[in-house]
This record gives C-alpha cells, structure tokens and sequence, in this order.
C-alpha cells in the first residue's frame, strides 16, 4: 500500500523540487479576504498533514473536488493511513 505525496517546485528559478507525505487532508474552506496575497481565481483552502508538516495549499475553484480527495479503500473495507501501524 503507498502514500500520498505532495509534490511542488519552489520560485523563483523551479530548480528544487519538494515532496512532503501526506497522511490527512481536511475538506477545503472558504479562502478569508487578504488571506492570499495574489488570489488569482483561488476559492478555498485545504490543510495537507504529514509526519513533520502542515502545508494549506490554496485551490482554484474547479481543483477542490481533488483537493479533498479521500484515500482508497483497502481490501478489508478499512480506509487508513499507511502510517496508522506505528
């Protein structure tokens, strides 16, 4: 069974790429005012966890129903984290 990854590329010059595992994500919320500095189109927010980090990532309106994408099933019917033995 695999985990999520989030996977990004950092500005200025998209030379780094970073992955942070994913263990939870929380459905999407209304994005406050000033609450980004440049909106561009961005609806909502989404808390991503993982072992050592809380990303909230920013979504577009027509990206929130991937953004709280839920973990598949395993066989046994159990939806879990990976990381849910330790």
């Amino acid at each position: 069974m695999g985990q999520d990854v989030f996977v990004w590329t950092s500005a200025p010059l998209l030379l780094r790429t970073a992955l942070l595992p994913v263990d939870a994500v929380s459905a999407p919320r209304p994005l406050a005012p000033k609450e980004v500095r440049r909106p561009r189109h961005l609806t909502a927010v989404t808390a991503l966890t993982g072992p050592r980090a809380l990303l909230e990532v920013a979504v577009r309106a027509q990206d929130e129903p991937l953004a709280c994408r839920r973990p598949a099933a395993d066989p046994t019917g159990i939806t879990r984290s990976p990381r849910d033995h330790l």
